[in-house]
């Protein structure tokens, strides 16, 4: 039998149900055929090109552009895997003009200027882009409107009347996809560039590309009826990043909610994804011990407690399951809240979210001491989940009829330090510590 359980903050307000705007509109899911061309890797013919026609496409664009596209193209009959080619050639091969960008000179710019130069804003990503697919044949449009990009911050005001970025719609299969090549070349960290390819912004269904992207013309959203103002403004903020790994809200979400100390709310995550959440405020670091993710199966639920009343920014982060490297930002809510609380949870480790784990007592900080406190957590896959009270260790049961759910009553000496370690399956390096009590 398997036996979902729920731990609801005492005074935390559970969101639940849907609305067509702020978790139905990210729920329609891309065609099966398109997630193929989503493969977060360039083609190998990106870096194929013969190297005097490299060369110069970027010394003599006017001349050199076509023998490009046909090199690219070369041995390619799939109008869509043409069209990613396209789009990882120049995700590959263009930089983000930064200085030109943060400056506001940015002038005009143009694919020939794009090409010559090697870098690039938006505008002139867009214009490449058309360029190489007019001559291969597909049909493409640049498109200007608003995005919610690197100067964006959840929960100010958003002028959507000016248009601040372009992207691109191709028509291939016999209508229209969305394709913004920019932002899947990289990102603004500072006042650098960070290259990094992704097939975040590559043909996503119109519902979800509409969190970020916002066209002047309304017919450019795709959708029937497009949206107003008013209904993206209420959007919350969930980046390409977000659709890619496949993560969908099962909680109705606003981009500002108004809760009062504390929030719980539901995301659907893929067994091969890992998340995390965190706290902070508008303008600050992220606080420690204020969120919570509880797993179960495919379904994630996220804790949080706010310290005092005021705005805070509840931020997800994901990166596919056991992938080295950092976790990237892939979702933002603003919550306003009316109070605060001082109760913070265990600290988790890197292994709590690698193997799924849900922790769901003891929850807050500081825990019971002096007396028998119960201690359960579910950790799929390991082979035993041990408490260790002052290097003292004591195993915890399998709970009959639940899926990996351990448990134990034990007593914790006033002062003493307190963590749950697991060994996960197939290490032979012993257990690795997935929850610290110690205040």
């Amino acid at each position: 039998m398997h036996h979902v359980m729920r731990t609801v903050l005492a005074g935390a307000v559970l969101l639940a149900g849907t609305s067509s705007i702020a978790a139905g509109a990210e729920a329609s899911a891309d065609p099966p055929s398109l997630a193929r061309y989503r493969t977060a890797a360039p083609d190998p013919r990106v870096h194929r090109v013969p190297a005097d026609v490299q060369r110069g496409v970027f010394s003599d664009p006017e001349r050199y552009v076509e023998p490009l596209v046909r090199s690219l193209l070369s041995g390619a009959d799939d109008e869509f895997q043409k069209c990613k080619i396209l789009h990882d050639w120049i995700a590959e091969h263009i930089a983000y003009d930064v200085e030109s960008y943060l400056s506001g000179k940015t002038g005009k710019s143009t694919w020939e200027s794009t090409l010559r130069s090697r870098r690039g804003i938006c505008h002139g990503y867009a214009e490449l882009m058309k360029r190489m697919c007019e001559l291969t044949g597909i049909p493409c449009e640049r498109i200007s409107g608003y995005g919610r990009g690197y100067s964006f911050r959840p929960g100010d005001a958003e002028n959507l009347q000016r248009s601040n970025h372009a992207w691109n719609a191709v028509y291939l299969g016999g209508r229209w996809h969305l394709v913004d090549v920019t932002w899947d070349a990289g990102h603004v960290e500072g006042r650098t560039y960070q290259k990094r390819y992704s097939t975040a912004y590559l043909f996503p269904a119109p519902r979800r590309f509409v969190h970020t992207h916002f066209p002047t013309e309304p017919k450019w959203q795709l959708l029937s009826p497009p949206l107003s103002p008013a209904q993206f403004a209420e959007l919350p903020y969930l980046s390409g990043r977000f659709f890619e790994h496949r993560l969908r809200l099962l909680t109705a979400l606003k981009q500002v909610n108004r809760m009062k100390e504390s929030v719980q709310f539901a995301i659907e995550v893929p067994a091969d994804v890992q998340i995390r959440a965190g706290v902070k405020p508008p303008d600050g670091e992220e606080l420690d011990r204020r969120t919570l993710v509880q797993r179960d199966g495919t379904r994630a639920t996220v804790l949080a407690t706010f310290p005092r009343a005021g705005r805070w920014f509840v931020q997800l982060f994901s990166k596919p399951r056991g992938e080295d490297g950092p976790y990237w930002r892939c979702a933002s809510f603003v919550f306003d809240t009316t109070g605060g609380t001082a109760r913070t949870f265990p600290e988790t480790y890197g292994v709590y979210n690698r193997l799924g784990a849900s922790l769901y007592s003891p929850l807050y900080l500081p825990i019971p001491t002096g007396r028998p406190t119960s201690f359960r957590i579910r950790v799929p896959g390991a082979a035993e989940v041990n408490l260790v009270i002052d290097r003292r260790w004591q195993e915890l049961s399998r709970v009959p009829g639940q899926d990996h759910l351990f448990s134990l009553t034990a007593t914790v000496p006033p002062g003493a330090s307190a963590v749950l370690a697991a060994k996960p399956p197939g290490n032979d390096a012993g257990h690795q510590t997935l929850v610290s009590f110690t205040p």
